[in-house]
């Protein structure tokens, strides 16, 4: 075993070189934008097996309409690895487009939640990376960039800003057949970043933010942040492509004396290989850093109950909350990245497709922060007798290696007039190996008291005396997949039925056997407009073996498998003006793995723990719809119900972060005549049930968390296009500054999402 060392200096001076030397020879090659396309690959050519793939699709759409496509006609390839419309995709997906983001100012994808249903945050900060779909709580590989695994792991916060990004896919049930044994039940989220295009474009947006709400007076903490994105061609001929970007924010949180840092670096030449297109080649390279203080958000309420086991469920009492102007936690975290790889498409014969994808991560993370313990009574009593705290001490490091793949093929025929079929094969996997250690010495000793309301606190000190031995890990995982889709009776019909199967190998235990996961869905095209469907998908998920018990051991879990059952309706109205989709679902899962925060304890090795449960259920209605009354007028709208609970155990509901009922609604409208001309205005409203903090189910132990309350928030933005270079606009989140509980199962860990937040940001298109 050896030490671990930062490197991630020497590969940002090497990314740095290499996205200059793009950017460089983009502007260099500018000139050839007005000049024809040639043929080939389209300006959204496909470049990797899980995202953006461009075989045949049964059945053929076109899009009719003018301007941006409503949502049904939006097309990809998540959900089913061909590239195929959300009309005719038979499950609950969305999609938030670049051109969303940048319109309502998302910033991370925990922002994308509050418009998407059935889809929660677990928390916009700690345990970030975490997300609640359908009442599961998904692990980190079910967040994905470009269909991989590895960009979300090592607990706290994500690490993932929105840059670079050209669209958000939320997928809901399972997504074991085609991305393998990591897959949970309740859905996926696949981030598809930007890529190489043929006409030539250079963006330079400016944003800056701050906060006037909750009190945190206007201007007390502000934001800055750049994004500089350009793509075009590199040769005359158009056979080389590139885009490159360089982003990166200075953001000061609500929470005073908090300032997360972010730089992001990407760049991607695409080579076609031959004059029509039909092969072409990206390598790729990315890197980010990422430096992020705790306790962003979070605050205490002495009255509000400080046990689960005290015989109160009660509600949070707002009457005595801890400023933001106190930041309760001390120290950080620091997170570096580095990605290298490729996405390469072959169409070598008109009924055959090859699609294969790699990435290389570097991952790296430095963990020294102090944080709040309320968990004994006699702490309990040092927080009511004096308003006062003591903190303990955490500090680790970890490095990560994995190496994802992805291939598959398709080949497409036609063995009748009335009867078309695609069979596509694929095999996928990451091997991942990391190296981390935590601090030795009196870490979980208390030190360091602080007034939850002054701020008044004794210096924190740093007792660590040494490194414990370094952990290693190596986690080998498959999967591989055969699916048929065939198109009946001109494409009236449209069966898909695909099975999978897996292995996970990690360290020297024995071979985790995967199980078949077989899925079906059939959409009966009614209409050109309206479509229904009915779908049957699976997963199965050997246990995470890094995950700790109670007792500090690893691998002790049993594999989870799930299932889902749903139908569901699509209907685009014609000329593109409106899309409707909803579903009625039942998605199951069992051996439930739960990561036990109730009584706010740390396991021998004083890590945070799991626990094993029995079964899990949803029920519930998803609807999401768009409609354009004018072209330069349109509201979308989600809507959901969800009935989850535990089949096991005292307390089978509710399960928590859960509401049962949540909707949306927003609406823009863009003036296209008179003196107003170009100047746009959207509104989004956002109501949440109450839902039970905390993330472990109620046991015996702790059978009373916190309620979190309902909410309504209110989003305002308006815009302005001085000409065709310049656009400017404001956007203001949470207009009425609710105060929005988003984590907390009790009085001592509460967490806030953001107060009233006002954002400028000032786009040039040279």
């Amino acid at each position: 075993m050896h030490p671990i060392r930062p490197t991630c200096w020497r590969a940002s001076l090497a990314t740095l070189s290499i996205v200059n030397a793009i950017m460089l020879a983009g502007s260099a090659h500018a000139q050839t934008a007005g000049a024809p396309a040639s043929s080939g690959i389209s300006t959204n050519a496909p470049t990797n097996p899980a995202s953006t793939n461009a075989p045949a699709k049964l059945p053929e759409v076109v899009v009719t309409g003018q301007g941006k496509p409503v949502a049904g006609n939006v097309e990809d390839s998540t959900v089913l690895k061909l590239p195929t419309t959300l009309h005719e995709t038979p499950r609950s997906v969305s999609v938030v487009d670049a051109e969303r983001i940048r319109e309502q100012n998302f910033r991370t994808p925990v922002d994308t939640f509050y418009y998407t249903p059935g889809v929660f945050p677990n928390s916009p900060n700690a345990g970030g990376y975490h997300f609640i779909s359908r009442g599961f709580r998904m692990s980190p590989d079910e967040t994905r960039i470009d269909g991989f695994t590895g960009f979300y792991v090592g607990g706290g916060q994500s690490p993932q800003m929105l840059y670079g990004v050209d669209r958000v896919v939320i997928q809901r049930g399972p997504a074991g057949l085609l991305y393998g044994a990591a897959a949970l039940p309740g859905g996926l989220i696949n981030i598809i970043t930007k890529k190489p295009e043929e006409a030539a474009s250079t963006q330079l947006d400016l944003t800056t933010s701050t906060y006037a709400g909750n009190g945190v007076e206007f201007g007390d903490r502000g934001s800055l942040g750049l994004e500089l994105d350009s793509t075009g061609p590199l040769t005359k001929d158009g056979r080389v492509l590139y885009r490159g970007i360089v982003a990166g924010d200075n953001s000061d949180q609500y929470t005073d004396d908090i300032r997360n840092k972010t730089r992001y670096y990407s760049g991607a030449v695409t080579f076609k290989l031959d004059e029509e297109g039909r092969h072409a080649f990206t390598p790729l390279i990315q890197y980010s850093d990422n430096t992020r203080p705790a306790g962003a958000g979070m605050v205490i309420s002495p009255s509000t109950s400080l046990n689960v086991n005290d015989g109160r469920r009660s509600h949070i009492n707002t009457s005595d909350l801890s400023p933001l102007d106190v930041n309760l936690y001390e120290g950080g975290r620091s997170d570096t990245m580095l990605v290298a790889g490729f996405d390469f498409h072959s169409k070598p014969v008109e009924p055959l497709t090859f699609n294969a994808g790699y990435r290389f991560i570097r991952y790296e993370t430095e963990i020294n922060q102090w944080t709040p313990q309320v968990n004994t009574a006699l702490q309990r009593a040092q927080l009511v007798s004096s308003n006062t705290v003591s903190r303990t001490q955490a500090k680790s490091e970890a490095d990560r290696d994995s190496h994802n793949f992805d291939v598959n093929g398709i080949y497409e025929f036609e063995p009748t007039e009335w009867w078309k079929n695609l069979v596509q094969a694929g095999f996928n996997g990451r091997q991942y190996h990391s190296e981390s250690r935590a601090a030795t010495g009196p870490l979980g000793t208390p030190q360091s008291p602080i007034n939850i309301y002054t701020g008044a606190a004794a210096p924190v000190t740093d007792v660590s005396t040494g490194w414990g031995a370094t952990a290693l890990d190596n986690d080998f995982y498959w999967n591989t997949y055969l699916q048929d889709q065939a198109g009946f009776l001109d494409e009236k019909f449209v069966l898909t039925v695909g099975l999978g199967y897996g292995q996970q190998h990690y360290n020297d235990a024995p071979t985790r056997e995967g199980e078949v996961t077989p899925n079906a869905a059939l959409v009966f095209n009614a209409t050109k407009q309206l479509a229904l469907y009915a779908s049957y998908a699976t997963s199965y998920q050997p246990a995470d073996p890094t995950l700790e018990n109670f007792a500090g051991r690893s691998g002790t879990f049993d594999p989870q498998s799930g299932v889902n059952y749903e139908v569901g309706v699509k209907y685009d109205l014609p000329s593109n003006r409106a899309s409707v989709a909803a579903a009625l679902f039942r998605t199951e899962r069992d051996n439930v793995i739960v990561q036990d925060t109730s009584l706010g304890l740390v396991n021998t090795n004083g890590n945070s723990y799991y626990i094993q449960q029995g079964g899990q259920k949803a029920d519930g209605v998803e609807v999401s719809g768009e409609y354009r009354l004018l072209q330069n007028w349109s509201v979308i709208g989600t809507f959901a119900w969800i009935d989850a609970s535990y089949e096991t155990g005292l307390y089978p509901e509710p399960v928590a972060k859960t509401p049962e009922f949540s909707w949306s609604l927003y609406t823009r409208y863009e003036i296209t005549s008179g003196p107003l001309q170009r100047l746009a205005g959207s509104l989004g409203v956002i109501w949440q049930d109450d839902r039970m903090g905390g993330n472990a189910a109620r046991t015996a132990t702790s059978p009373d968390p916190l309620t979190l309350p309902s909410f309504y928030r209110v989003d305002l933005g308006v815009s302005y296009r001085l000409n065709k270079h310049t656009d400017i606009s404001v956007n203001i989140a949470n207009l009425l500054d609710e105060l929005i509980f988003v984590d907390g199962t009790t009085g001592a860990n509460l967490q806030l999402a953001a107060p009233r937040t006002l954002s400028l940001r000032v786009g040039y298109r040279f």
